[in-house]
């Protein structure tokens, strides 16, 4: 597997695994029409397929700005994971794939916990080699058998990192014209963002499992095609209905019913508009109560009091649950 370990072990050599305790997670979007479908299997005959891919990113990690491998400069642990599907146009589901990507990694043992790992972000604007705007999403990790590793490699545009796996063959060359000027990037600071809407642009979903160390790195398995709109969708991390850019309680407690004071009530645990629950409320007065110290009061506080009220006036609780929750207090 000389090149995906030459790929991945002359970036793994240049740095430490960098991880991002405050990470911002956003999900980029791309739909398109399928040129080319690679699968291990027969796929029936149903017209025009169609892909949409999702590339979850964290926008938090820094730029690694000196020279690496396959540019003039990247984003390592940047890709989480990425996911495709494929569909015919009875909307009938002809392929998926999902690939959470590991850590960066450095380790030198031969196939140790996480050898061989890597995340990488390349956005390339124009560079003097290169110059048609790309993106490419990169990712290789040792599988469970710790005998061999799987790779992904998901490109906008024609990838210099495909052409260099493919000993400098040309990336998948779409038969139809697209838009070879196409400007991908909106910016590109303070983290890479791509221009929102329609565009004709070559895509590419390359997929490589159980390579050994001595196999060349073949993408038995892809998805070829035309990218034909992006965009970014609003997360919501915590699942509770409101997304992270209005959600006030980033991780929610999502309990079915509330649990105050150790008791199980028959109270559900509703969100607000906010983004907040019942039980996030209660915790949030907690925590405020906490601050205080040895000499803290150690009954109900005024915060946890008004909670029930509070919830009351907005409608989001009856005034039966009212009394359910005063008396978990005493």
């Amino acid at each position: 597997m000389k090149h995906s370990f030459l790929v991945a072990g002359a970036a793994l050599s240049m740095l430490a695994p960098i991880s991002s305790s405050h990470a911002e997670e956003r999900v980029l979007e791309v739909t398109g029409v399928v040129d080319i479908l690679m699968v291990p299997y027969e796929v029936p005959e149903q017209g025009e397929l169609t892909f949409t891919a999702l590339i979850t990113e964290d926008t938090a990690v820094p730029v690694i700005d000196e020279d690496t491998p396959f540019g003039d400069y990247g984003y390592y642990d940047a890709v989480k994971q990425v996911s495709i599907e494929v569909v015919d146009n009875t909307e009938q589901l002809v392929f998926s794939d999902t690939f959470v990507f590991p850590l960066t990694s450095i380790d030198d043992e031969e196939y140790g916990p996480n050898e061989g790992a890597i995340s990488l972000f390349m956005p390339d604007a124009v560079t003097s080699d290169w110059i048609q705007p790309n993106a490419t999403w990169y990712g290789a990790k040792v599988n469970d058998s710790q005998t061999s590793i799987s790779l992904r490699v998901v490109a906008l545009g024609l990838s210099p990192l495909l052409s260099l796996i493919n000993d400098g063959g040309d990336p998948y060359m779409p038969e139809i014209d697209y838009q070879q000027d196409y400007p991908l990037f909106a910016s590109l600071i303070p983290f890479p963002t791509l221009k929102e809407g329609s565009l004709v642009y070559p895509f590419t979903y390359a997929v490589s499992d159980e390579l050994s160390e001595n196999e060349e790195p073949e993408f038995s398995i892809g998805v070829y095609g035309i990218a034909t709109n992006l965009r970014y969708l609003d997360v919501d991390a915590d699942g509770d209905g409101v997304v992270d850019s209005e959600d006030a309680c980033a991780i929610s407690l999502l309990d079915e019913q509330v649990t105050l004071k150790g008791q199980l009530l028959t109270v559900e645990n509703v969100v607000d508009g906010n983004g907040c629950s019942v039980m996030d409320h209660y915790a949030a007065c907690e925590a405020t109560q906490g601050e205080g110290g040895f000499l803290a009061y150690s009954g109900a506080s005024y915060c946890e009091q008004q909670v029930a009220y509070q919830l009351y006036r907005e409608g989001l609780i009856d005034y039966s649950d009212v009394r359910a929750l005063r008396n978990a207090l005493r």
